[in-house]
């Protein structure tokens, strides 16, 4: 259990964490959609890869942010679909994409950060009373 977090907290998380991913593999099915005529099935069958290659980055802990390994197994999974001229294109295009979507969302963090002075460090509640911490109860 993680310290201050309700087990009804987790699940809510990790079902948000689900439907990101899924918007995710929808998206890399939209895109491959618009670089090559295929059908829903094939969508179906790039949003699976899309998954596969993420996991495949990620799982390559040399390759900074997957670099590399994700865009190959991607193109290579996807490449019999697409043709593989479209598939390498569709791995770079989703990098790319998803670069610009973390810089997007850096940029908006940038924009709305807190200034340091109105930070307030303590612990985290629970059931409505504040957790003790090694140098004693708080408030």
């Amino acid at each position: 259990r993680l310290p201050g977090c309700e087990p009804r907290a987790v699940w809510r998380l990790l079902g948000v964490y689900v439907g990101v991913w899924g918007l995710l593999a929808m998206g890399a099915a939209c895109l491959a959609r618009a670089l090559a005529p295929i059908g829903v099935e094939a969508m179906a069958q790039v949003a699976a890869a899309f998954v596969v290659a993420w996991v495949a980055g990620t799982l390559a802990i040399v390759a900074p942010a997957g670099l590399g390994v994700r865009e190959w197994s991607l193109a290579f999974l996807v490449g019999p679909l697409l043709g593989q001229g479209e598939a390498a294109l569709l791995a770079l295009a989703l990098r790319a994409w998803l670069v610009a979507g973390e810089l997007a969302a850096l940029a908006v963090a940038l924009a709305l950060r807190v200034p340091a002075d109105c930070v307030i460090d303590q612990p985290p509640m629970i059931d409505g009373k504040f957790e003790q911490n090694d140098i004693g109860p708080t408030k």
